[in-house]
């Protein structure tokens, strides 16, 4: 017995899923923010006898062992820890978003890359209120790490690249 072959017949009940690669620049983001935790945030420069230079990350580490870099780690937040988070909450359905593709992703990477700009501008903010109050008083000047930029730098590409796929979603 015979059997014929259908060679060309589509099924319309299939479909495939394309790949949104414009999730991958939210993913950039999420982890440049989680990597900035663990640089300088706060340099601090102490002048007059012997004069030292140390910084604290955002974790709450510090590059120096003096008293004044002690007291300064203990007195910060280790707001690093809410930055590796925010990070961590912007790459995870950022990956989904790119393995799925599903609208819904973007929109939760949105949310909380909104939010990891909201943190990283206040963060900044709060730098630059701790140099005027510490500046004055202390000999101390104190300057804006790269751990702040890098994390405002990777919140700004995460709100990108959760805006990019929900555009191209509307077409």
């Amino acid at each position: 017995m015979a059997t014929q072959a259908n060679y060309g017949q589509t099924y319309p009940n299939t479909r495939t899923r394309t790949i949104n690669p414009l999730y991958g620049v939210a993913a950039v983001g999420g982890v440049l923010l989680a990597v900035s935790s663990f640089l300088a945030w706060y340099n601090f420069n102490i002048t007059g006898s012997g004069g030292e230079s140390f910084s604290i990350t955002g974790m709450g580490g510090t590059s120096g062992t003096s008293e004044m870099a002690k007291f300064l780690a203990a007195t910060a937040s280790n707001a690093g820890i809410i930055s590796v988070f925010l990070g961590g909450m912007v790459l995870l359905p950022a990956l989904l978003g790119l393995a799925l593709n599903k609208k819904g992703f973007a929109i939760a990477t949105l949310v909380f890359a909104l939010m990891s700009v909201a943190f990283m501008v206040l963060k900044l903010s709060q730098a630059a209120k701790l140099g005027s109050d510490l500046g004055d008083s202390a000999m101390l000047t104190t300057s804006v790490g790269l751990g702040l930029y890098l994390g405002l730098l990777g919140a700004i590409i995460a709100l990108v690249g959760s805006v990019l796929p929900l555009v191209m979603h509307r077409r």
